[in-house]
């Protein structure tokens, strides 16, 4: 009985043993050490949550280098513009060479563009706007592990340049009333006059010309008082509550875009994806999509869809802002607004009684005087520019122009340049911290491996000498065992 009882235990040893040494664990279920099997799981979990922060920081990696060529990129394009700047700044060069010289830059600015929205990484875009920015790298297993990543947009539009000088606005972006198409902008025809001490233009302004026409105006005559216009214009789209998540379609500025399912990044890539046709840009944020016409023409928008709706709304006039609804009064205009700028004070003068519509109806009108920045010509019969020490001349890369002030132009370029370069520098200090954070996790990891191995793993030398002792014993139980079954035997062939 002892004997069989012995092969019993010998055989159970025996498992045991073959098992450890055929897996390489001692722990191969929780009956053979529930602490330790607990220990050891959560230990795996850590190190395999670990490997793949790991793989989260590689992409991130990834994504930081294609972000470097594209900038890169922009860089050798802004140096270019930069130098045709200084170029044009010469006093040898007639206006038509100057002409020629901005064909080249406009085509520059409009690759800077062109690599902006269109370098993807895995799918989406991979330089910065308001619907990506900042991105959140998860490196580590816990909840709040994470490195954000948070570069500045660049586009032409984004790269801006200020210094000392003297500007003065005409009415900010309005809406028009909604209507069931498109209404033009609602632009009376008007004449105004901008003097200063250098000498006077007369800008004329044709009923529902864009801001555009009107910068071009001013500019065309910008070597005569030193007066150069900038223009641009801006609206602002919400969802309510029958638009999120549902299919919407839009028509802007004649072109037709839709999104099966609607949020603000949908939208906002969507309009972005037909730039090029409609002259429109987006950025997408919490609160909603911001519409940008960077050349000052207007921005026509209307629901397509019966029964589709879509918030609009121009700056500072939220409460003032139209629900379209596909099918009823589904669309509306927005006009832009031209920012006059100079070296020197100057003024914009009424011609005799006539109220220029650019100035009549700021919507942050209040109680001023002629340099307030706030009047209009309802007003006063002139209006007076205001000086600013840091932004009275303010640019985009988008508005270098060397045809009416190759100066400002080498202004923007040069700070797109710095620009670009920090941002730069900046990638090259996430490319750096990540880097350590890869060395650190990767020790962590293995450390963490050493210490489940020594509660999970099987002592291989242990393991071999218990297997040769099980089966030693196995083997001499098994050999009694036989002895004593033979005994009978023996006797009985006695007996006969």
């Amino acid at each position: 009985m002892n004997a069989q009882r012995s092969l019993l235990h010998s055989g159970k040893e025996l498992q045991t043993a073959m098992e450890r040494l055929s897996t390489g664990k001692k722990i191969n279920s929780a009956a053979d050490d529930a602490a330790g099997f607990a220990i050891a799981e959560r230990m795996t979990s850590e190190v395999r949550g670990l490997s793949v922060a790991v793989k989260n920081i590689n992409d991130a990696l990834s994504f930081l280098e294609t972000v470097d060529s594209a900038l890169h990129t922009s860089l050798r394009l802004t140096q270019r513009i930069n130098e045709l700047s200084i170029q044009a700044s010469t006093g040898t060069l007639s206006h038509s060479d100057r002409e020629n010289v901005q064909t080249e830059i406009s085509a520059l600015v409009d690759e800077v563009d062109r690599v902006f929205y269109n370098t993807e990484f895995n799918g989406r875009q991979a330089l910065p706007n308001g619907s990506n920015n900042p991105i959140e790298i998860q490196i580590g297993v816990d909840d709040g592990d994470q490195v954000e990543i948070s570069l500045s947009p660049t586009a032409a539009v984004e790269f801006l340049a200020a210094k000392e000088g003297y500007a003065l606005w005409s009415d900010a972006p309005f809406i028009t009333s909604a209507d069931t198409s498109p209404p033009t902008n609602g632009l009376g025809a008007s004449s105004f006059t901008i003097s200063n001490s250098i000498g006077e233009t007369l800008i004329e302004i044709s009923a529902g010309q864009t801001a555009k026409a009107i910068e071009d105006s001013v500019n065309s005559q910008a070597s005569s008082n030193g007066v150069f216009a900038r223009a641009y214009t801006w609206g602002f789209l919400e969802a309510t509550n029958a638009t999120q998540g549902n299919a919407l379609s839009l028509k802007i500025n004649d072109v037709s875009i839709t999104v099966d399912q609607f949020s603000y990044e949908n939208m906002t890539n969507a309009i972005n994806d037909l730039r090029e046709l409609t002259g429109v840009t987006a950025n997408a944020y919490d609160w909603g999509i911001r519409l940008g016409q960077t050349h000052g023409g207007d921005i026509s928008i209307e629901v397509e869809g019966t029964g589709q709706e879509i918030k609009a709304y121009a700056p500072w006039k939220y409460d003032e802002g139209h629900t379209l609804v596909g099918g009823a009064s589904d669309a509306v205009t927005w006009s832009g607004s031209v920012r006059f700028m100079s070296a020197n004070e100057f003024t914009v003068d009424k011609i005799g009684d006539s109220i220029p519509t650019i100035f009549d109806s700021n919507p942050r009108t209040v109680e001023g005087s002629p340099n307030s920045s706030n009047a209009t010509l309802a007003d006063f019969d002139s209006l007076t520019s205001y000086f600013d020490s840091q932004f009275g001349i303010v640019l985009s890369l988008d508005d270098a122009n060397v045809e009416h002030a190759a100066w400002a132009a080498n202004l923007v370029s040069r700070s797109a340049m710095d620009q670009i370069i920090g941002q730069r520098a900046a990638i090259g200090s996430y490319v750096n911290r990540l880097n350590f954070t890869i060395d650190n996790l990767l020790g962590v990891s293995e450390a963490t491996s050493k210490a489940r191995s020594q509660i999970q793993d099987a002592d291989f030398a242990t393991e071999s000498a218990r297997l040769a002792k099980a089966q030693v014993i196995q083997q001499s139980g098994a050999a009694m065992l036989a002895q004593a079954n033979a005994q009978p035997q023996m006797i009985l062939s006695l007996i006969r």
